[in-house]
C-alpha cells in the first residue's frame, strides 16, 4: 500500500507520514486532508478510491483507475497505524 500511495501520486495531494518524510516529497496544498493519522471504514474508502466523483461530486480527486487489489492495499495502508 505504501508503494502504491507513492507510485499512484496520492502523496501529491495527501501527506502521510507513514509514506514519506516531508523532506522527501512535496505535497501541494489544495485542501486535501493529511492522512497521517486518518482512518475510515473500509467501505467508505473503497467508494472514494473506486469512483471519487460518485463519492463526492465536487471532489478534486482524480479517478486513478485502480484495480481491486490496489484499492485493498491502499485501504490497508491508509488504515494502518
Amino acid at each position: 500500500g505504501r508503494q502504491l500511495f507513492l507510485a499512484k501520486g496520492c502523496i501529491t495531494c495527501h501527506y502521510n507520514s507513514r509514506a514519506a518524510d516531508r523532506n522527501e516529497y512535496w505535497t501541494i496544498d489544495i485542501g486535501a486532508p493529511d492522512l497521517s493519522n486518518y482512518s475510515s471504514h473500509p467501505e467508505v474508502l473503497l467508494i472514494r478510491l473506486k469512483d471519487p466523483v460518485a463519492a463526492k461530486s465536487d471532489t478534486k480527486m482524480p479517478d486513478l483507475g485502480l484495480k481491486e487489489t490496489e484499492i485493498e492495499a491502499l485501504i490497508a495502508f491508509i488504515n494502518s497505524k
